[in-house]
């Protein structure tokens, strides 16, 4: 809403915004549930034989954790095998059915099972939940002007704020990392003397002898049991951003005709994220319990003097309230980022000079100008993340700050015009020069050439040269830490894929692997870092197209463009998969990839570093095709009732690579929008669908390797009405009607990216839903 005054030459606008969106969770739709997956084809017995390594299977689950948030033990005790034994949400020892256990084709047990009391994934996040707020004020003032310099001036002002709140969640609780002498593999080690095991449980341990832990200084006995500590709370992230804006300046026409514009601006977001999370330290202290006196105590002296409570993992829901609370914490993160800017720039008219062979006046359009800009960004990390003390999420602190100075100018020169089939014909050209603070200066240019033949078609092309250098998280980021699935190239199943199997099956047993290993199927930490020496990134972008305008076909718009884009230098991370490949897959383990690989006791992979660097090529091209045509009814002979509109805009993708990933990147071929419209007096009826072709899954894997190389193309409907009336509309309209799911591949079958392969955040996963709203002016 808004106002003026002082006889209309000030005005002032506000706006209120308020939006809240539901968040959404995997159990909440079936197709989420099915729990796709690759695993081993059973029937794949030599590298050569022509059937794929991995076909897909539906209900995969783990076989070495359970869905029911109780221990698994995963040693021989007594007379029970490894996995054989639970426990119930009580406490009591049961049988653990693992399902159909799935082997390879050469007969090794892998860790997945169709079926079975698996852990089953049901809590993560397919949406976020999203409430946000904020509003702005707009002030804009026109001055009175007279005398010899000014023919316009005016103050501008402007004030934004916006209130963000979001959270979301893992796909579970904590789980046991690699923590020497306390886990291994991903299971908790248990000493014989645990005052929490139970009378059932110790006659079970009497049939047999336990394994020694030959690392123990006192040598005692162990099992070991793998656990997901749902029960001890889900690992949660809630975050709170608040931005804030300032703009104030100046602009307004010279006397001469020339305009002119400068301001000064302020921006600064703060951002807070509060994570549920445990102390290492501390938990492995509580789960260590003994009994003395009668009474179940940790068995660390120091820890029960700082406070230690035993905590019970032999059931569901068992530890005591003050044994969470002596390991269980939530962590705070803090980070702000601000940025000053100052802009001040003139354009007008050089000079006009008459066409060739038509005599009509061509002005020349000039614009130049200068710009300063100064960003600094702080991330601050709780203190115990910093310190490695937590489970998850290990970050560093991170600080820096740049400054660009920047010189501009732009120039419009017409070459012809009102000449036989030259209508109008235009040629542009843009420099700007960046000086940063932290790269040093380069330059970027771009030149167009407009060509319009007549009304009916026009065409025009463009090449570009930029340059973009790098942001404070690239140079700067300390190292974070998240979790993630890697599929280890040095697992069984995949040593004879991928481009280069002999080197990998050489490089892998060099590692001490043998051939046979199994990887684990728990989440492993990798941890992104900056990088101060980078340099700018450069890019190429040449574009070709043409516009038609047909006068024989009124309403009618049709836009051809063909673009081809090349960057050099990228700035990117590898990729964990690409560091963890090529590290096995390269002549040798000398490279510089393996030494971001961490490799616990156990052989599996530990830790993935994925560090930013100027590493990669970057290709692209394709054509971009709109069309668009609005007619009236009573044009097509048809009663008076209104008008059809129809818009469509298509991509066709030729080419795109990421060099040093082999091959084209997996992405759809072709995209297709389109819409159809019907107005009538006040009412708006449309309909409009999404198409997206197939797409390849990896682009690391030759073709064959996997038995579902591609996802289906996919295509959802949606349909929407309007009625206005005066300063009022309501509206409606049930988006994805036919309730398409995400391709039920293994690598898109939940329609995000969150622990399902390549792509899969492309597609749409709220299923088919509705909504209504109101629009009003004021």
């Amino acid at each position: 809403m808004g106002r003026n005054f002082n006889d209309d030459r000030t005005n002032i606008m506000g706006a209120f915004t308020y939006d809240k969106s539901e968040g959404m969770l995997r159990h909440e739709r079936d197709y989420a549930m099915s729990s796709l997956a690759e695993i081993p084809n059973p029937d794949k017995k030599s590298a050569n034989d022509g059937l794929p390594s991995f076909i897909m299977a539906r209900d995969v689950y783990t076989n070495t954790q359970n869905d029911f948030f109780t221990p698994v033990i995963v040693t021989q005790v007594g007379a029970a095998k490894p996995f054989s034994l639970t426990f119930t949400p009580d406490g009591k020892l049961t049988t653990f059915d693992r399902g159909q256990i799935l082997y390879d084709g050469q007969g090794r047990e892998q860790k997945l099972s169709i079926g079975g009391d698996g852990f089953k994934l049901r809590d993560d996040m397919l949406r976020t939940p999203v409430e946000r707020f904020g509003g702005e004020m707009q002030l804009r003032h026109q001055f009175n002007t007279s005398g010899n310099v000014f023919s316009s001036l005016n103050l501008f002002a402007e004030a934004k704020y916006f209130h963000m709140e979001a959270s979301s969640q893992a796909r579970n609780g904590t789980f046991a990392d690699t923590s020497p002498g306390r886990s291994t593999g991903n299971a908790y080690r248990i000493y014989a003397d645990n005052a929490f095991i139970s009378p059932e449980l110790r006659a079970v341990m009497a049939g047999g002898a336990l394994p020694i832990d030959d690392k123990d200084p006192l040598k005692r006995q162990y099992f070991d049991i793998s656990r997901i500590d749902t029960d001890f709370g889900i690992r949660t992230t809630t975050s709170e951003y608040d931005t804030l804006r300032f703009v104030t300046g100046f602009d307004g026409s010279f006397n001469n005709g020339w305009n002119f514009e400068a301001y000064v601006n302020y921006g600064e977001t703060k951002s807070q994220f509060v994570n549920f999370d445990r102390l290492q330290k501390e938990f492995y202290d509580s789960i260590d319990a003994v009994s003395e006196n009668g009474q179940i105590v940790c068995r660390d002296l120091a820890a029960r003097a700082n406070g230690c409570q035993p905590l019970n993992l032999f059931g569901a829901g068992l530890a005591s309230q003050e044994a969470l609370d002596y390991s269980y914490i939530y962590t705070v993160r803090d980070d702000v980022i601000r940025q000053w800017n100052a802009v001040a720039s003139v354009n007008g008219e050089l000079f006009s000079f008459p066409s060739l062979f038509s005599g009509t006046a061509l002005p020349v359009a000039f614009a130049a100008g200068v710009e300063w800009r100064k960003e600094y960004s702080q991330m601050v990390p709780d203190i115990r993340s910093q310190q490695g003390l937590i489970f998850q999420n290990v970050q560093a602190r991170t600080e820096g700050e740049y400054q660009s100075k920047e010189v501009f100018v732009e120039v419009n020169l017409p070459l012809l015009a009102d000449v036989p089939f030259a209508q109008y014909v235009n040629l542009n050209g843009a420099y700007r020069y960046q000086d940063y603070s932290t790269t040093g200066g380069d330059g970027s240019f771009g030149l167009g050439l407009e060509w319009t033949v007549d009304r009916n078609i026009r065409f025009r092309g463009n090449y570009a040269k930029a340059v973009r250098a790098p942001n404070i998280g690239e140079l700067f980021n300390g190292g974070s830490e998240g979790y993630a699935d890697f599929a280890d190239p040095c697992d069984a199943t995949r040593l004879s894929v991928g481009k280069y199997p002999a080197n990998r099956a050489k490089n892998c047993a060099a590692l001490g692997l043998d051939p046979n290993f199994t990887q684990s199927v728990s989440t492993k930490p990798s941890v992104s870092k900056g990088n101060e020496n980078l340099s700018p990134e450069e890019g190429e972008t040449l574009t070709l197209g043409v516009v038609l305008t047909p006068s024989f076909i009124p309403g009618l718009a049709v836009t051809v463009d063909h673009y081809d884009i090349a960057i050099s230098d990228v700035i990117a991370s590898f990729g964990a998969r690409t560091i963890i490949d090529n590290c096995v897959d390269s002549p040798t383990l000398d490279n510089p990839f393996c030494g971001n690989v961490t490799r616990g006791p156990d052989g599996n992979i530990a830790r993935v570093v994925n560090q930013v660097m100027n590493v990669a090529e970057y290709t692209s091209s394709g054509w971009d095709v709109t069309a668009s045509y609005r007619t009236d009814l009573a044009s097509l002979g048809l009663p008076d009732y209104g008008s059809l509109s129809f818009s469509a805009a298509a991509g066709f993708l030729d080419e795109l690579t990421y060099d040093p990933v082999p091959g084209e990147a997996p992405n759809p071929k072709r995209r297709v929008n389109f819409r159809m419209t019907w107005d009538y007096d006040n009412l708006s009826l449309s309909y409009s669908n999404r198409y997206l072709s197939s797409v390849v899954r990896s682009n690391q894997d030759a073709p064959g390797t996997y038995e579902v190389w591609k996802a289906p193309s996919w295509t959802t409907h949606d349909i929407r009405a309007e009625y206005t009336f005066g300063n009022y509309s309501v509206f409606g309209g049930i988006n994805n009607f036919t309730d398409e799911a995400p391709p039920q591949t293994p690598f898109t079958w939940t329609g995000t990216s969150l622990y399902n392969g390549f792509n899969a955040s492309i597609y749409d996963n709220l299923g088919r839903y509705m909504y209504v709203g109101v629009n009003a002016r004021f």
